[in-house]
């Protein structure tokens, strides 16, 4: 037996299949290092639990061996992810070595191969999917117990009662409607957006969404382009309206330095979703006047030291476009 084994992933929720996973672990380390993933983003239907309530779900032991619960956060390259890995492995295991165990379930699997320890890959018999637990809370309200063990029960017969339910299952059933409307399309639909990411004296301008998706999460201000638009024209229409900031849209134009296509697949709840980032850098005295109108509840310079405590409240990739190009310009 080795010390140490590592098993990774989101658990949302944790059910029997990993529990699986876990005891199969069991058989082969004294210890087993559980990765909570996606520990920074923004709470969704389909990441609608805190890591808090996932490291509740997982039991502290099983079968003997010790299970050590690490978070971690989702990073913008895998290259970024396999090192956030190693760390938290080398900080754990030291110079030890470590078998990584888990199953390919999907295309999503294939972070089995990136990361630098001998992989044990199990049959796993219990093909559960954690899609189907949150489809059958946000649809019907039904908690599916043959699928989970008792220790998530607890936390999601709570869970269900709450406004953070009710929040989710109300974004849950938008996005339904909203992949409904293209269903009769042949091939599925692909959007295009732009976002405007406008820096001002050490500040972002962020909007706070005012509908779903993403209701009450901070956003860039940005939307859908208009077909009659260039994509610069719809960004700078879209900033106007969202945020009623009170510059000229010349001056807007004129201080573009940068834009770039951010096209992750999976960037978007909504669907296949391209945007075309903007980045605008304002040499003021003063911060402009904003109002916020349209789609945003609220219009809002933020200081960017405050945004980087801000993951877990910005809307879908917003953080990694911000990220992105500060990294990029400052």
């Amino acid at each position: 037996m080795t010390k140490y084994a590592l098993y990774t992933g989101r658990f949302q929720p944790y059910h029997l299949g990993h529990q699986y996973v876990l005891e199969e672990a069991s058989k082969l380390a004294e210890n087993i290092i559980v990765v909570i993933g996606s520990a920074n983003r923004p709470l969704t239907f389909k990441n609608p639990f805190t890591v808090d309530e996932r490291k509740q779900m997982i039991p502290d032991k099983i079968n003997g061996s010790n299970i050590i619960k690490v978070e971690m956060k989702d990073y913008a390259t895998d290259g970024q992810w396999v090192l956030g890995m190693q760390d938290i492995v080398d900080d754990i295991a030291g110079d030890n070595d470590v078998i990584l165990i888990g199953h390919y379930k999907d295309a999503s699997s294939y972070y089995l191969k990136t990361l630098p320890f001998n992989l044990y890959v199990t049959n796993n018999y219990k093909q559960i999917s954690a899609t189907k637990i949150r489809n059958e809370m946000f649809e019907n309200e039904i908690i599916l117990s043959n699928l989970i063990p008792k220790s998530t029960k607890t936390i999601l017969d709570k869970w269900i009662q709450s406004k953070t339910f009710k929040r989710l299952q109300e974004e849950y059933q938008f996005v339904k409607d909203y992949k409904k409307q293209f269903e009769c399309i042949p091939y599925p639909p692909i959007f295009t957006t732009t976002d405007a990411v406008v820096y001002c004296k050490g500040s972002v301008l962020l909007v706070k969404r005012k509908f779903n998706p993403g209701k009450g999460l901070w956003a860039l201000p940005g939307g859908f382009l208009n077909a009659k638009q260039t994509l610069e024209s719809s960004c700078l229409r879209e900033l106007k309206e969202e945020t009623g900031i009170k510059v000229n849209k010349n001056i807007l134009r004129n201080s573009i330095r940068m834009s770039k296509v951010f096209d992750d697949p999976f960037r978007s709840l909504r669907g296949r979703t391209i945007t075309h980032a903007f980045y605008i850098h304002l040499n003021f005295n003063e911060l402009p006047e904003l109002k916020a109108a349209d789609d945003a509840e609220l219009a809002k310079w933020v200081p960017i030291n405050k945004i980087h405590n801000m993951e877990n409240q910005l809307f879908e990739d917003h953080f990694f476009i911000i990220d992105y190009f500060l990294n990029l310009f400052l």
